[in-house]
């Protein structure tokens, strides 16, 4: 049975580098995964467009989707559009594990529920620390210099950011996993998860 995967945490708090532990521990146990995200359907939108993948662009083109564009509806309604359209995108996959990166509505949330194998895991880590990773990560236009505490607190104050740390406030969340250390320090937490949590449930 398909198991569908859930991966929050707020800006820089080590999503990504989560992911290719995760994805890399379990190819070398010989099971398909793939990679999905609403973000990378607002990608592929403004790049359709040719807007410049900055993050301001792709803050600006979801709260379009989700505020302005179905105007009327309510606002659970809007944001449940976009999970929608990622459940279509995960039922369609063949691969053993499905993994939903960036969770941050409680939509997506019930929407990674609703499989009957799922798992959410929360990647933790201070405001401070998640600040001081801007600095020389350059994955789209804009990025690569450290940020102000100002300008990483209104980033995190945006619509499409403000209910992430509820995922985990609320215990939506199956693991949480403290990521303050090395990426070394990440990749054993997430082996613990892989051994503990993930392939109990692909037996």
């Amino acid at each position: 049975m398909k198991l569908v995967i859930g991966i929050a945490g707020i800006k820089f708090s080590g999503k990504n580098d989560a992911y290719k532990f995760l994805e890399t521990l379990l190819l070398e146990r010989g099971h398909t995964i793939a990679r999905i995200s609403s973000g990378e359907l607002i990608r592929g939108s403004i790049a359709y467009w040719k807007i410049p993948e900055t993050n301001r662009n792709l803050q600006r083109f979801a709260k379009l989707l989700v505020e302005e564009l179905w105007e009327g509806m309510e606002a659970r309604g809007r944001k449940a559009i976009i999970s929608n359209v990622v459940k279509d995108i995960i039922n369609s996959s063949p691969q053993d594990v499905v993994v939903f990166d960036g969770v941050r509505w409680r939509t997506d949330v019930d929407m990674i529920k609703s499989f009957p194998q799922s798992l959410i895991i929360y990647i933790d880590a201070s405001e401070e620390t998640c600040r001081k990773r801007t600095a020389g990560r350059k994955e789209k236009a804009g990025e690569g210099e450290l940020m102000t505490e100002s300008d990483f607190r209104n980033l995190l104050s945006r619509p499409t950011e403000t209910w992430i740390p509820q995922i985990k406030r609320f215990g939506f969340a199956d693991c949480v996993v403290e990521n303050e250390g090395s990426k070394e320090e990440l990749k054993e937490l997430v082996r613990v998860i892989v051994e503990a949590e993930i392939l109990p449930r692909l037996k």
